[in-house]
């Protein structure tokens, strides 16, 4: 950040910029516009993280039912030629059941839409499944995000995962 915009950030959680006398107005601006990029990569990453902690814990639960069937973290291209990623996917013949995370926050749920109705216009062998801590904390965003993906909780049943899987192929 020092060489891009002028600014550094200690180890002392500061933020310091050099000026003289003629540049305080400089100066002010560019620690608040630092301050500013700062917040906005904090705000985005907010998502990621659940979505990272809840997504390694889905993979674990299918690798125990699915076996090798699970796998982890993939890369699916969709119609539109772009790469999208999934925390998880169970193959079943020519089916994949593509399992991705959804936060209740806005940058979560717009991508997941895009990514859901991307995969989705691939053809019936591609199922999305969006995966959501708790069904009441998506809010107003759970009806947009179920028109794309089938939605279950986190901490649904194995039962419930075979049976997702079992519709889907």
């Amino acid at each position: 950040m020092k060489d891009e915009l002028g600014v550094e950030y200690t180890e002392g959680h500061e933020i310091r910029v050099f000026a003289n006398e003629h540049q305080i107005a400089w100066a002010i601006r560019r620690v608040a516009y630092a301050s500013h990029r700062v917040m906005v990569k904090a705000y985005h990453s907010m998502p990621e993280w659940d979505e990272q902690e809840i997504g390694a814990a889905l993979f674990q639960r299918l690798r125990s039912i699915f076996g090798d069937a699970a796998q982890e973290r993939v890369s699916i291209v969709g119609s539109s030629n772009l790469d999208w990623k999934f925390a998880a996917q169970v193959e079943i013949g020519t089916r994949r059941v593509l399992f991705d995370v959804v936060t209740p926050y806005y940058t979560s749920v717009c991508s997941a839409v895009s990514k859901f109705t991307d995969i989705r216009r691939l053809g019936e062998n591609n199922h999305p499944v969006a995966v959501v801590d708790d069904l009441e904390s998506m809010g107003k965003w759970l009806p947009l995000v179920s028109q794309e993906a089938e939605v279950i909780e986190d901490d649904v049943s194995e039962e419930t995962l075979r049976s997702v899987v079992a519709e889907a192929a």
